[in-house]
């Protein structure tokens, strides 16, 4: 399938929507609200969503500045967010509590990598078990975008999409040791380990490589320092 004219259909939209959702940031911007009180900024965006055709449910969980909007054009998928303005770190176990369908997810490439140790908090700061922590980023996400029958779990027939660790996942001291995607190996520390000693020997040849056949300029002494003198009034000196 060529997809070509759909990537220049998607990027023709975003040139020409740029220009808004910058004016949206610069309007959040000039609300100047501080943290734990933004409510305008809130309602800036439930407003908004409500403008754009989505159904949105305003104070979800009796929090003032959260909000949970969907969207569809009929039947099949349901464009779907939810957001809390303040992002309190109990959060995630709130709306969990509340029977809300809750994943942990982020648009930071950085904060994507350990998304288990943000996870982890819900047992700090919300009090839920391993099983009910390790669920909002596996089974709840897919369960979210409706691939639930493929992925988020070990189970017979679904993507063997895997992360092996040599901890705990919800340890700080916790390292990924194995990934798989699709039940092929992608990454291996060990096989990564080895790889690393590879690349530093070549570079440490192509070093000496380079120096052996660099001619070396000769050695130049550094010039004398040069006294500086102060001229005043006296004979000879021009006023």
């Amino acid at each position: 399938m060529n997809t070509d004219p759909l990537k220049a259909r998607a990027d023709a939209w975003i040139a020409q929507n740029t220009p808004r959702w910058s004016e949206w940031c610069a309007t959040i911007w000039d609300f100047a609200e501080t943290a734990w009180r933004e409510y305008r900024s809130a309602a800036f965006y439930v407003d908004l969503l409500k403008s754009e055709g989505f159904e949105v449910e305003e104070g979800t969980a009796g929090m003032p500045t959260a909000f949970c909007a969907r969207w569809s054009n009929g039947p099949g998928p349901v464009l779907g967010g939810y957001a809390e303005y303040d992002a309190i770190p109990g959060n995630a176990a709130i709306m969990h509590h509340k029977g809300v369908l809750t994943s942990i997810n982020s648009d930071s490439a950085d904060l994507a990598r350990r998304l288990y140790q943000e996870a982890a908090k819900t047992i700090k700061y919300g009090g839920l078990t391993d099983e009910e922590a390790l669920r909002f980023i596996t089974l709840n996400p897919a369960k979210q975008i409706k691939m639930d029958g493929r992925i988020g779990s070990i189970d017979v027939g679904k993507d063997a999409d895997l992360a092996i660790f040599n901890a705990h996942p919800f340890s700080i001291y916790a390292r990924v040791e194995m990934t798989l995607i699709e039940g092929e190996v992608y990454f291996d520390r060990k096989e990564d380990l080895k790889r690393r000693e590879l690349i530093a020997k070549e570079k440490k040849e192509l070093i000496e490589k380079e120096r052996r056949t660099t001619p070396q300029e000769p050695q130049r002494q550094p010039a004398p320092p040069v006294t500086p003198t102060v001229s005043g009034p006296g004979p000879g000196n021009n006023q």
